[in-house]
């Protein structure tokens, strides 16, 4: 009776916990640079992009950018406290440990915001945010 009732506790646990949303057999697009977003801003604002850039936490939040292309600086903003695979987040808290602010090269998927008149970004005020739903790869950033 005791095994029963737990085997049942555990199966419904398990069916209650929020999981990622993922359309079955949909793969996802392949990631485009930040530059290539950018450039299409006024098209891709409000879309959801995957997004192929490097990532830094700073004091005043999370940012994406890229060396390549002016005013990249893109404010990242989480939808969700579960954002990646455990093995995807393991290995970004071992490269972040004693260098938070180190930059590392990413893959996120999200929504891309744009920012309009009198509007900007997190503490930095930044022109663009991406409201990120999955970090997909994280890696050390490769040299330029």
């Amino acid at each position: 009776m005791k095994r029963t009732l737990l085997i049942i506790m555990v199966v419904s646990f398990n069916a209650c916990r929020p999981h990622p949303v993922r359309t079955a057999g949909v793969a996802d697009p392949e990631p485009q640079t930040l530059c290539a977003v950018l450039s299409q801003r006024a098209e891709l604002d409000g879309e959801e992009v995957v997004i192929e850039a490097v990532f830094q936490q700073t004091p005043h939040g999370m940012m994406l950018f890229s060396e390549s292309c002016n005013d990249s600086f893109t404010h990242l903003e989480w939808q969700r406290a579960e954002y990646g695979s455990d093995d995807i987040l393991r290995t970004k808290r071992e490269l972040l440990k004693g260098k938070p602010h180190r930059r590392l090269s990413v893959i996120v998927r999200g929504v891309l915001r744009i920012a309009h008149r009198y509007e900007c970004f997190g503490p930095n005020c930044l022109r663009q945010k991406v409201e990120g739903v999955e970090l997909l790869l994280v890696e050390p950033e490769s040299a330029p």
